[in-house]
């Protein structure tokens, strides 16, 4: 049923990006003329190289990616045909996995050092949202394969999650309307904010990806309640790739040759 919708993932990547270097560009001149300072062209290079990055692993590791959830779901006890209601179950089994994953890449060394490079930019604004944890592609093709082990089809959950990174990306702005109810559902800027901040309050809360209710069911939720100041408690080379992914490797290391 849903089989063609599948099969326009292309097409429908190719829109959003029209879309998102529409915002992008938008807020760069609105930004300018404003002199608000939220951009800064090396800043900018670095996301757009990381988002760069990422989207070649990505598509190198597609086929992979498939092939192992296929074998895992063709050889599964369970087996889910791809309804509509089926896509809603794999939307918030999705968002059920990418906080406990997001929540413990802030909290286990490793997985931080996948991830800082995220976090680190000094800056807040919708390119930040291209700056990508490269490494994760990996790590999200083996902890999603827990969905294709309960027998949901691998072209639904790869559809269901792209469209969810998607619309994510639109949360990385100082700009945003604040609807009171939707907000107690969905994550707004705002909220974004709060994660990419390192004043002591923001710390390590609101891991959600597109709905917040997770962490206001695990207890991990908080407001934007004073203005966010964005980085890393850490001085790194902003200007240089390969700093800005593998300085906290760089670190790791250190520590264990220490030990």
């Amino acid at each position: 049923m849903f089989q063609g919708l599948f099969n326009r993932m292309n097409f429908i990547t190719f829109i959003f990006l029209v879309i998102y270097a529409v915002a992008i560009s938008a807020e760069w001149i609105y930004s300018q003329k404003r002199k608000l300072r939220i951009y800064d062209s090396t800043d900018v290079r670095i996301n757009l190289t990381l988002g760069i990055l990422t989207s070649i692993l990505r598509i190198l590791l597609t086929g992979v990616t498939i092939a192992l959830w296929n074998y895992l779901y063709q050889n599964s006890v369970f087996k889910h045909e791809t309804t509509f209601i089926e896509l809603i179950y794999i939307f918030f089994l999705n968002e059920f996995i990418y906080y406990w994953f997001h929540r413990l890449s802030h909290s286990n060394k490793f997985l931080w050092a996948v991830h800082v490079n995220h976090h680190s930019s000094n800056y807040f604004n919708y390119s930040t949202a291209t700056r990508n944890a490269v490494f994760n592609v990996f790590l999200y093709s083996i902890v999603w394969t827990i969905l294709p082990i309960f027998g949901f089809e691998p072209q639904a959950i790869l559809f269901i999650h792209s469209i969810s990174i998607m619309l994510s990306f639109f949360q990385h702005t100082q700009f945003g309307l604040k609807l009171k109810y939707i907000d107690f559902v969905i994550i707004n800027s705002s909220h974004h904010r709060v994660h990419h901040a390192r004043n002591d309050r923001y710390i390590d809360k609101n891991f959600g990806n597109i709905l917040i209710i997770f962490d206001r069911i695990f207890g991990t939720f908080e407001k934007e309640s004073e203005k966010p100041i964005f980085g890393i408690d850490k001085e790194i080379n902003q200007s240089n790739v390969f700093e800005v992914i593998f300085h906290e490797w760089k670190d790791l290391i250190k520590e264990y040759r220490t030990h």
